[in-house]
C-alpha cells in the first residue's frame, strides 16, 4: 500500500526488484507528485490519485498503448485497465483495490465488487494479469467463484500462499493481495518484500508467457 511515508524504502524495493511493471495502491495527490522520482526506469506512468484509500498508479518500463478507468457499483470504485506493449506481446493489466470486509455491510459490497469485476474479463487473445488488494483470501468461496468466472488463476500450488497483511503481525498474516494470470501466463515466483511502513508487505510476482 502506497500510503507509507517511507518513500525511500519503497524506492529501494522497486529498484532492487527491477520489475517490468509496478502497481501501487492507496495513492494520494502527495504520492502522485513523487511517482516520477521513484525510478527513472519507469517512464510510462498512469496514476489516479484519490483522497481515500482507493487511488492507484501503474509504472511500466514499456509503452502503455491503452488505458482506461472503470467504476464498480454505486460507490464508483475505480479499476485500472491498461494494455502494455511488452517486447513479446501486448499484455492486458487490470489493477484494483476492493473494499475491506470490516463489517457485514462491507463484506456484501466487496462481494458485489468481485461480481462486477468479473464482467471486465471478456474474451481476449492477449495474456491478461490482475494485480491488487482484493481484500479476500484464497479460501473464500467468493474468491474461487471469481477465478472460475474470470478464467484467471495464480498458477502456483495452493500451499505457496504469500501472506502480506497485516505487516506488523507476522503470526496472523494472511494473503489478501493477489496477482492472477490468464492461461497465457505461467506463474514462476511469488514473494513478499520486507516491511517499510505500510500495513501491507509489498508483493512481487514473476510471470512467463505461454507459447
Amino acid at each position: 500500500a502506497a500510503w507509507s511515508r517511507r518513500g525511500s524504502r519503497l524506492q529501494r524495493f522497486i529498484s532492487n526488484q527491477d520489475a517490468d511493471i509496478v502497481f501501487l495502491t492507496e495513492v494520494t495527490r502527495r504520492w502522485e507528485q513523487r511517482l516520477p522520482d521513484l525510478d527513472p526506469r519507469y517512464p510510462h506512468v498512469r496514476a489516479m490519485p484519490l483522497p481515500n484509500a482507493f487511488g492507484f498508479a501503474l509504472l511500466s518500463k514499456f509503452e502503455v498503448s491503452e488505458y482506461q478507468v472503470h467504476y464498480l457499483n454505486a460507490d464508483r470504485l475505480p479499476v485500472l485497465e491498461a494494455t502494455i506493449e511488452t517486447p513479446t506481446t501486448p499484455l492486458e493489466v487490470i489493477g484494483v483495490h476492493l473494499y475491506s470486509p470490516i463489517s457485514k455491510r462491507m463484506v456484501t459490497k466487496r462481494n458485489q465488487q468481485l461480481r462486477e469485476l468479473e464482467k471486465l474479463f471478456t474474451p481476449t487473445t492477449n495474456p491478461r494479469l490482475l494485480l491488487g488488494d482484493l481484500n479476500i483470501t484464497a479460501y473464500s468461496g467468493y474468491y474461487q467463484r471469481f477465478l472460475e468466472e474470470s478464467g484467471l488463476s495464480d498458477s502456483l500450488p495452493s500451499w505457496k500462499l504469500t501472506p502480506t497483511w497485516p505487516s506488523w503481525y507476522p503470526m496472523f498474516r494472511i494473503q489478501i493481495d493477489h496477482c492472477l494470470g490468464s492461461n497465457k501466463l505461467q506463474g514462476l515466483e511469488r514473494k513478499a518484500g520486507s516491511r517499510f511502513g505500510s500495513d501491507h508487505l509489498p508483493l512481487f510476482c514473476d510471470y512467463g508467457f505461454v507459447k
